[in-house]
């Protein structure tokens, strides 16, 4: 009797160790990829925000440009020379074309909304691209709509990325519950 008890014991003892080791690896790992996992989407959102607010910043720059046009008054609060307009273009242009691969890795990392909203901004920028290669729409009306269309795009990206981003991982103690009443189960059923 001394010897099963004693075999007993080590059954328990080393079944109920190694259970409590799977768990506490599964969990190691499952929680390692899932902040893995946020940390790739964190960064395609920065990514994301950066871009449009590069291409905001230089909506900004032409909007006032073409509203000192057409008031005829020359001073504005910052004035840009050719050289920082070149870089204010290129800034604009790399953005534009980090937008267009941000959206073609949407479906990867960001949500189903973001991907609309950049699909949707960047339809709207080819149209009214057309609109004014066209002249269809005068160049003041063409630069107050892009800024508009970009406004609202960053806007509802910063509501995504908000929701997208924030924290909803259960807690330590209720991700081990099943597992703890497992073993619990497995060590009142070899007690028996």
């Amino acid at each position: 009797m001394g010897f099963e008890d004693f075999i007993s014991k080590v059954l328990v003892g080393s079944l109920s160790g190694l259970i409590i080791a799977y768990f506490t690896a599964r969990y190691a790992l499952d929680r390692f990829y899932r902040e893995k996992w946020w940390d790739k989407r964190a960064s395609l959102y920065v990514q994301l925000v950066e871009s449009i607010y590069a291409i905001k910043k230089a909506s900004i720059h032409w909007y006032e440009e073409e509203i000192s046009k057409k008031s005829g008054f020359s001073e504005r609060s910052f004035e840009f020379n050719a050289e920082q307009i070149k870089a204010l273009e290129a800034e604009h242009d790399k953005a534009v074309i980090d937008l267009m691969r941000i959206s073609d890795l949407s479906p990867l990392l960001l949500n189903e909304k973001c991907k609309e909203l950049i699909e949707s901004y960047l339809e709207q920028r080819t149209n009214l691209q057309s609109q004014f290669d066209y002249d269809a729409i005068a160049i003041d009306d063409a630069v107050s709509e892009s800024l508009d269309n970009i406004v609202a795009l960053l806007d509802s990206i910063m509501i995504e990325a908000r929701k997208e981003l924030r924290s909803d991982h259960k807690s330590f103690k209720e991700q081990l519950k099943p597992g703890i009443e497992y073993i619990r189960d497995k060590i009142k059923a070899l007690k028996k």
